[in-house]
């Protein structure tokens, strides 16, 4: 199997090319404002690195969110339209997904990512699965449950900011944003299961309502 998968964070992206052991050649960067264009010359320069073609890629794979609004877009958006050129499917991973696969951890794992002001992310992990829905919560809130998981330790957290007042029984052992060979790492299982979606089942999961995706005011109101 042959794999390709994006993520892209703000100004920060990366290319994977992963086979059915994993993930085995990587790039990531700081590229502005223009990212779509230097990913794609860049997974052509990983293709050719390995001697594949883009026809003989079998799986696109995508972080879909939450994260950076127009970060997370472009990533899917790349994914899935390579994907419906080549006629083949797509893998979508969520980013707290994604950073759980960089923890090798068998115990409790919190995965914290920054929202809007004094909110995170957070998604909860026991032996590598996830336990319910991602959800946006408060600081307060993240801390108060990280204490009632504490109570029955070790407890671990990821997350790329660092958290200086963790209840006692947490260990923060995770301090940054996934990649896409974190998001290759979750892709390939998948798609060996036979888990994918077509092309155009692939859209963002942001989890959270983004003010940008309506007008502030009706048009005919401005």
């Amino acid at each position: 199997m042959r794999l390709v998968a994006f993520e892209a964070n703000g100004p920060r992206c990366s290319v994977a090319l992963a086979d059915e052991t994993g993930p085995f050649m990587d790039w990531s960067g700081e590229l502005g404002n223009a990212v779509a264009g230097p990913m794609l010359s860049t997974l052509q320069s990983l293709l050719d690195a390995c001697d594949w073609s883009l026809s003989s890629v079998e799986v696109f794979a995508a972080c879909v969110g939450p994260g950076s609004f127009t970060g997370v877009k472009i990533a899917v958006t790349l994914a899935k339209t390579l994907a419906h050129s080549q006629g083949v499917s797509t893998v979508g991973v969520g980013t707290l997904d994604a950073m759980s696969a960089d923890v090798r951890t068998a115990d409790v794992l919190v995965c914290l990512l920054p929202a809007k002001a004094g909110h995170v992310y957070m998604g909860m992990y026991r032996q590598g699965k996830r336990e319910g829905n991602l959800s946006m919560v408060s600081c307060d809130e993240a801390l108060q449950t990280l204490a009632e998981a504490a109570k029955k330790p070790p407890v671990f957290v990821a997350s790329p900011t660092e958290w200086d007042q963790l209840p006692l029984g947490c260990e923060q052992v995770g301090f940054s944003y996934p990649s896409a060979a974190s998001v290759a790492r979750v892709a390939v299982p998948l798609a060996l299961r036979g888990e994918v979606t077509p092309a155009q089942a692939l859209v963002p999961d942001y989890v959270a309502s983004y003010s940008i995706t309506r007008p502030k005011k009706p048009f005919g109101q401005r």
